[in-house]
């Protein structure tokens, strides 16, 4: 079974990265623009119209989070996780353990690696039952 976690800012994340994106069009828009057309070099003035575009889509992302009509409860702030059940009777597909891009939980001390499980249940990604027996396996390494 697959869980989706989606990440929902906050209102006053919204807020404040609304002011950043408002701060980067104007950056954008009287310095970065003129500095980088006015270089004569297409490439460099390209670099302006990507940092300006990204800015816009920033500040239009976060006027949604701060003025959107979220029906659900969780729209602002939080983690909203879903399961959703595998198509057919295919058998989950993953990389192998090397091939991920990220510290592997045995490299963490047994105390740091309990409390990124009980992270874990908290957000709603184990079940008690997964958490009990990975938190026994944990404490049986000790």
């Amino acid at each position: 079974m697959k869980k989706h976690i989606r990440y929902k800012p906050s209102k006053a994340s919204a807020a404040m990265s609304l002011a950043v994106g408002v701060l980067f069009i104007i950056i954008g828009v009287t310095m970065v623009l003129p500095a980088t057309f006015g270089s004569g070099f297409l490439p460099i003035g390209l670099f302006g119209l990507v940092w300006t575009g990204m800015a816009v889509v920033i500040t239009i992302t976060n006027i949604r989070y701060l003025f959107g009509k979220g029906t659900d409860p969780t729209f602002y702030g939080g983690f909203e996780v879903t399961d959703e059940e595998p198509e057919g009777n295919h058998a989950p597909t993953s990389l192998p353990a090397e091939a991920h891009d990220h510290i592997t939980s045995t490299t963490l001390s047994p105390k740091a690696r309990l409390e990124q499980l009980e992270t874990l249940k908290e957000a709603g990604l184990l079940t008690r039952a997964e958490y009990e027996e990975k938190r026994k396996e944990i404490l049986r390494e000790l």
